[in-house]
C-alpha cells in the first residue's frame, strides 16, 4: 500500500500529464497526445496496484479531490477537441469501406 503522500504524488504527476496531454491536442499534435496517455495510463496501473485502502483525511482529501477535478476537465477539453478528428477519420474509413465494396462489385 502506498502512504498518501506517495499517492498525491503519482496523481500530480498525471495532472502534469494531462495538462501536456491538452497542449498537444490544442495544437492537434495526435502522436504526442497518444504518447502522453501511454505515460498517464503507466501512472493508473501505479495507483490500482497501491493506492487501495489508502486512508485520505483533511487537507490531503481535499487536494485529491481538486487534483481529480483537473483531470476529469483536462480530460472533457481533450475529448472535445478530438471528437471532430474522430468523426472525420470514422468518416474516411467508412468511405473507403464503401469504395472496396464498390470495387468488388463491379470488378474495379
Amino acid at each position: 500500500m502506498m502512504s498518501t503522500t506517495e499517492v498525491l504524488a503519482v496523481y500530480e504527476s498525471m495532472v502534469e500529464l494531462s495538462g501536456q496531454m491538452l497542449d498537444a491536442a490544442t495544437s492537434s499534435d495526435w502522436d504526442r497526445v497518444t504518447q502522453l496517455e501511454g505515460h498517464c495510463a503507466s501512472q493508473v496501473a501505479l495507483l490500482r496496484s497501491g493506492e487501495a485502502g489508502t486512508p485520505f483525511q483533511g487537507e490531503q482529501r481535499v487536494k485529491k479531490i481538486a487534483i481529480l477535478k483537473k483531470l476529469l476537465d483536462d480530460d472533457r477539453r481533450i475529448r472535445d477537441l478530438a471528437m471532430p478528428k474522430l468523426a472525420e477519420l470514422s468518416a474516411l474509413m467508412s468511405n473507403t469501406r464503401t469504395q472496396r465494396r464498390l470495387a468488388h462489385a463491379y470488378g474495379a
